[in-house]
């Protein structure tokens, strides 16, 4: 009895953990996507919600896929890094200044952090 307590422990810990340490869900409804990328400028946009208004930060997303144990293939999301809103551009598009990291086309971008203007 213990030792299957002690399994089902361990199976549970292991199917919880990847999914908040490794990988982040991203909600096509709430965040953006980079369309272009200039050096350091980027134009977001944002084709279901409001953009962040100027001055606010948004967290940069890349895709990546997962194959765990060689079942079926799982798409996950790592932070990649931060810009900080510059301009409305055309809505619902914004041009962002890159502060940390780097950016690629079709990177995501989540939304400002709720309250601050500022990286901390």
């Amino acid at each position: 009895m213990k030792r299957l307590t002690t399994v089902f422990l361990f199976t549970a810990a292991m199917l919880i953990l990847p999914s908040h340490t490794t990988a982040q869900t991203v909600d096509p409804y709430t965040d953006g996507w980079v369309t272009h990328v200039t050096g350091s400028r980027l134009e977001i946009c944002f084709s279901h919600a409001e953009p962040p208004a100027v001055g606010q930060i948004v967290q940069l997303l890349r895709t990546s896929y997962v194959m765990p144990n060689k079942g079926p293939t799982r798409q996950t999301f790592t932070p990649n890094g931060h810009a900080r809103i510059a301009s409305i551009a055309t809505l619902p598009c914004v041009i962002a200044t890159l502060l940390d990291g780097d950016a690629q086309r079709s990177d995501h971008a989540r939304p400002p952090y709720p309250s601050s203007t500022q990286l901390r």
